[in-house]
């Protein structure tokens, strides 16, 4: 990976820890900053020949460095009713710029596998090459978006559950008002004359 790459993953990676209303597991953490440098991956590829001079790598890792301390400082401080706190935050990192890479690179990787696949089984049952690595292509896109949809969707339940334990205001559901005019939802506000 070029310097262009690097910088861009280190930022999203950086950015990935920015403070949000209910603090994030390690787990959690993991996902937002795989997904945050995965799609800077993918939006890096086609810049990845821009020419940057070499002092720009090291200022940008410094820069990442400071910047990431600051929202790492700022979520530990950020949520003084959860205790203890929930994120491993070196561990949440690194796994999720792996996840990431992985994501970023995941493409050429899959049109290669798709197209070895192809040849191997038009090798053995005739036909075209490309129609049965597309097929294989679009089979295993199926199963990955299956898989990623129930962990998201598990992940998320995860996240329910802290948000529902930090405040118990939010159990049970939305709760009506005792009188139908206080919530300004229904009917008119009536304002005393002049």
């Amino acid at each position: 990976m070029n310097r262009v790459g690097i910088i861009a993953v280190a930022a999203a990676a950086v950015e990935s820890l920015r403070p949000t209303l209910v603090p994030r597991g390690t787990t959690q953490q993991a996902l937002v900053t795989g997904a945050c440098v995965g799609t800077v991956a993918l939006a890096a590829t086609p810049v990845a020949n821009v020419p940057t001079p070499k002092w720009a790598l090291p200022a940008a890792l410094a820069v990442g460095v400071w910047r990431g301390s600051r929202h790492v400082r700022a979520q530990r401080g950020a949520y003084p009713d959860w205790q203890p706190r929930p994120q491993d935050t070196p561990k949440a990192v690194a796994a999720g710029v792996a996840a990431g890479m992985i994501v970023g690179h995941l493409p050429r990787w899959a049109v290669a596998g798709s197209l070895a696949a192809g040849g191997a089984i038009a090798g053995r049952r005739g036909g075209s090459q490309t129609l049965w690595g597309a097929a294989v292509g679009l089979g295993a896109v199926g199963v990955l978006a299956a898989v990623g949809y129930a962990g998201a969707q598990w992940e998320l339940g995860k996240l329910r559950e802290v948000g529902n334990r930090a405040d118990p205001a939010l159990r049970g559901g939305p709760r009506q008002p005792l009188r139908v005019r206080r919530s300004g939802l229904s009917g008119r506000l009536r304002h005393p004359g002049p």
